[in-house]
C-alpha cells in the first residue's frame, strides 16, 4: 500500500523513512532490520527527571535533569540482519 508515495508495509515487514543511515566511501549503506521477538530491551533505572531554578544566573532560568539506565540486546541472531544496500 502507497502512502503519500512511500512503501509503509511489504510481507510484513513496516518500513520507517529515515534520513540518519550514512554512505560509505563505496556508495553503500547498511540497513538494519530486526524482528521484535529477537530483540530484548533492558531498563535498570527507571526514568529519573529533576526540574530546578538556577539562583546563581541572571533571570534565574530553569534547568532540567533526566536520567534513564536501560540497555538492549539480541535474543536471537537469526531475527536481526543487514541489509547491504549499492547506490548509483
Amino acid at each position: 500500500m502507497l502512502v503519500e508515495g512511500r512503501v509503509m508495509r511489504f510481507l510484513g515487514i513496516n518500513f520507517l523513512h529515515t534520513e540518519l543511515l550514512t554512505t560509505s566511501a563505496t556508495s553503500t549503506r547498511v540497513v538494519p532490520c530486526w524482528a521484535r521477538s529477537g530483540m530484548h530491551l533492558g531498563v535498570w533505572g527507571d526514568i529519573y527527571t529533576k526540574v530546578s531554578q538556577r539562583d546563581d544566573l541572571t533571570s534565574h532560568p530553569w534547568q532540567v535533569y533526566c536520567k534513564l539506565t536501560a540497555g538492549a540486546t539480541r535474543v536471537e541472531e537469526k531475527k536481526i540482519v543487514q541489509v547491504t544496500c549499492y547506490e548509483a
